[in-house]
């Protein structure tokens, strides 16, 4: 798994009906024993979910309420490049105050 090649933790929310029995990936049955045992509250301190989100997701959201979420574009090169012009424009109206 990538995650552990590079050595990092995944923090993602488990569901509250999540179940133990994961045949695919021992890592995931591992994470759901913890968030049962701890509970959300204790979890989401211990890992601290949710303080990274407000720098990007902000962000994220902004430029799909603007922009839109679709990309016309077909070929994944072009694709990027689109994406990247509507952070540009994104940035070019925030440095006009016009959001």
């Amino acid at each position: 798994m990538l995650c552990d090649k590079l050595n990092i933790e995944p923090i993602i929310k488990i569901k509250k009906g999540s179940t133990t029995k994961s045949k695919s990936s021992p890592l995931r049955r591992k994470c759901v024993i913890e968030f049962q045992k701890l509970g959300y509250e204790k979890w989401s301190k211990d890992k601290q979910y949710g303080l990274r989100w407000p720098a990007t997701e902000g962000i994220f959201s902004a430029v799909k309420r603007i922009f839109g979420e679709e990309l016309r574009c077909r070929k994944k090169k072009n694709m990027y490049k689109e994406a990247k012009r509507k952070f540009w424009a994104y940035n070019k109206l925030l440095e006009l105050n016009l959001t």
